[in-house]
């Protein structure tokens, strides 16, 4: 996810202004709607399990994305897509080693047993932050609701770099989630658009299942353009804010089975993603 500087992205504010008018949820369709607390969480980086080692070198990123670059070979052909895949290998073995504070930033929703990390990765590295987890669902496993969205017609199986974050059921059994990009089924990342265009982009993980709060799962909506020059997606202004309420409002328009929409201030507002700070629970009936 990346937000482009100057004069194409100062016109793109125009657009998304008109866009917002189009896209604003019905926020008043829920009548129990309101906020819920989170607790913070401070993450020993140590006890996260890795079943991944993410990353590690050009072949297992080409391997790990390999759907995604056929995708792109038979869309731009092969030395453009070689470009593609190997600035964002670059891109990502090029953050800076030093851990920030926002590297061990955890929550805890409403003192429930759902733990997640703020952000989402590049690799299991927790410098590499890409952007934030804004959208939870609660009574769904991932597969669920990504056949449930699938099924309303707008959303698809995306194709996507393989993205990364933390869950767990309390902070013992934290450990590295991936949502790839490649996934042949279409559970983990979706759009509503195109990729070469203009899309929503949905990108998903697997919660961690519980006796006492059942299937949940989280992720990051964000709202991107195809740049043609450079060969990359981009963010709109307030990407992260709009899609996620485009995602909302696509549940309502669709009619599926929504028990209540909270607000939840996770704390995790960057402004080179559009993001506030505030992500939507989505408790499915």
């Amino acid at each position: 996810m990346k937000l482009k500087n100057g004069m194409r992205a100062l016109s793109l504010l125009l657009v998304m202004a008109l866009l917002g008018a189009m896209f604003v949820p019905a926020v008043s369709a829920l009548e129990n709607e309101k906020s819920l607390d989170i607790k913070e969480v401070v993450l020993n980086l140590n006890s996260v399990k890795d079943s991944f080692n993410a990353n590690n070198n050009i072949d297992e990123f080409y391997k790990e994305n390999e759907a995604h670059y056929k995708f792109l070979v038979k869309n731009l052909g092969e030395a453009s897509a070689k470009k593609v895949i190997e600035q964002e290998y670059n891109r990502i073995n090029s953050v800076d080693a030093v851990k920030s504070q926002k590297s061990t930033e955890m929550v805890q929703i409403d003192n429930d047993n759902v733990y997640i990390w703020k952000w989402i990765s590049g690799g299991t590295n927790t410098n590499d932050i890409k952007g934030p987890n804004n959208v939870i669902f609660y009574n769904r496993e991932r597969s669920e609701i990504a056949t449930e969205l699938k099924n309303t017609g707008d959303w698809e199986r995306a194709y996507g770099w393989t993205e990364y974050s933390i869950r767990g059921s309390d902070q013992n059994t934290m450990s590295w989630v991936q949502s790839a990009g490649s996934d042949a089924h279409g559970y983990a990342q979706l759009q509503d658009g195109d990729y070469f265009g203009s899309r929503y982009h949905l990108v998903l993980f697997e919660g961690y299942t519980d006796s006492n709060e059942g299937a949940w799962c989280f992720g990051n909506c964000h709202y991107e353009y195809w740049d043609t020059d450079d060969l990359n997606h981009y963010l709109y202004s307030n990407s992260c804010d709009t899609a996620r309420n485009h995602l909302y409002s696509s549940i309502l328009s669709n009619n599926l089975p929504l028990e209540s929409k909270y607000n939840v201030n996770l704390n995790n507002a960057y402004p080179s993603t559009g993001a506030s700070g505030i992500g939507y629970l989505f408790k499915m009936e």
